[in-house]
């Protein structure tokens, strides 16, 4: 049997880090609380500013390019069952983990040597704590998969917590009230069973890892703690439109090959590369990210997003604190709608121009510290618009929301 270990000994650290970040003390994710781990959101609120410090004002916008006639075919959409978190319990099969085993009741699924395997469509409802394993999907092609998350915990100590290898499309379903934790292992080792497809070895490399496209709703909290490498990989289009979402790793958070879609939820990500990045960039219709809703906050060790093509912000509230630059794109970001600060080092994505949404860029002397509380309001005003944290020294700020004016200027407070 050819066996490649692949280890990642200097990530340990950080991932310990990261994983206190996210759960704190308890390490089962109890202490999640169904909030956002990073302290950090943007709030739209009415804040006296008159006593702060004044870093800049600006009027700039960020440049802008033509809209790439592409970007008209890019599926956006969100389908009926990305955003339906029912099911039918009468005919679903139920996984309980017990610690080293597992309990089935229900058809399309077996335990075998501390991993389950699921091999056919339908939907499972799946609880408790596997102690070391996988949840393996090797289902037909056309097979569509409903992972109904209702209280589990899934450590592996040598591989992915949750691994498609073949399925059309997997759907993970956070129950309400329910505390889901998964975990990868500092060290992956892969096998001929675990990694090998059409006669050829396959890189897997994040907590859940998915060669189909991977949906995850609900309303329930996922912890998802990555000490390899990234948090959550789909090599086809990875769709959230739910659920509280706390992620960790030593590299990226959030990857869609062909797109990142994102249309409501809690989700939170400390990620040591880019926060969430779509990478296809052999079609022209792909590689993008798109967000309309959800609140979303990012402190990224690279870019806060990444996308080959385009980035669209329509709705939600999201902040994004990177080390290099809050968005980077190949083509433009359009922004018609939501709420956006993007700090970074550098700004590296123009805004197309038909846009319908004005946007400031501040382009700052000094730059701002970790944790800096921040203000915007419009220059000579004494009440803030929105308030938010830097979560990374910053010396740039992008920053657009609906109750920005044209061709105003603004000026940036701390303190």
């Amino acid at each position: 049997m050819n066996t490649v270990t692949l280890r990642r000994i200097a990530s340990f650290a950080l991932a310990i880090l990261m994983l206190a970040a996210v759960v704190g003390c308890g390490g089962d994710g109890s202490k999640s609380g169904g909030k956002a781990a990073l302290d950090g959101e943007v709030k739209l609120e009415a804040v006296d500013v008159s006593g702060k410090t004044v870093l800049m004002t600006s009027a700039n916008s960020a440049s802008t390019l033509s809209v790439p006639a592409a970007m008209s075919t890019m599926d956006t959409e969100f389908t009926a069952r990305d955003k339906d978190v029912g099911y039918e319990q009468s005919t679903a099969t139920v996984i309980e983990f017990q610690g080293t085993t597992a309990k089935i009741s229900g058809e399309g699924a077996k335990f075998n040597d501390g991993d389950i395997t699921i091999t056919a469509d339908g939907t499972y409802i799946v609880s408790g704590t596997l102690d070391d394993g996988t949840i393996f999907i090797d289902a037909p092609e056309t097979a569509k998969v409903q992972l109904v998350f209702d209280g589990v915990t899934i450590k592996s100590s040598d591989f992915a917590a949750i691994f498609v290898k073949k399925a059309d499309k997997v759907f993970i379903t956070l129950n309400e009230g329910k505390v889901n934790t998964l975990t990868d292992g500092v060290i992956y080792t892969l096998t001929e069973e675990n990694s090998v497809v059409d006669g050829e070895q396959r890189n897997v490399d994040a907590v859940i890892f998915s060669r189909s496209d991977l949906t995850i709703n609900g309303t329930g909290t996922l912890n998802i703690i990555g000490n390899y490498k990234h948090a959550v990989v789909s090599k086809d289009d990875l769709v959230i439109t739910g659920g509280t979402l706390n992620v960790s790793a030593p590299n990226g958070g959030l990857y869609g090959r062909d797109s990142v879609k994102i249309g409501g939820g809690t989700i939170s990500v400390t990620s040591g590369t880019d926060g969430i990045r779509a990478d296809n960039n052999t079609r022209s219709d792909r590689g993008f990210v798109y967000i309309d809703g959800g609140s979303i906050v990012i402190s990224a060790g690279s870019d806060g997003i990444q996308a080959a093509t385009a980035i669209f912000i329509e709705g939600g509230t999201t902040l994004l604190s990177a080390q290099k630059r809050p968005l980077k794109c190949g083509y433009v970001a359009m922004i018609n709608g939501g709420t956006l600060a993007g700090l970074g080092g550098e700004f590296d994505c123009p805004v197309g121009n038909t846009s319908t949404q004005p946007n400031v860029l501040f382009m700052m002397n000094t730059p701002v510290g970790e944790n800096a509380p921040l203000a915007i309001a419009q220059n000579g005003e004494t009440t803030s618009i929105a308030t938010f944290k830097s979560l990374r020294p910053a010396s740039v700020l992008f920053f657009t929301t609906p109750e920005l004016a044209g061709d105003t200027e603004y000026a940036l407070y701390t303190g």
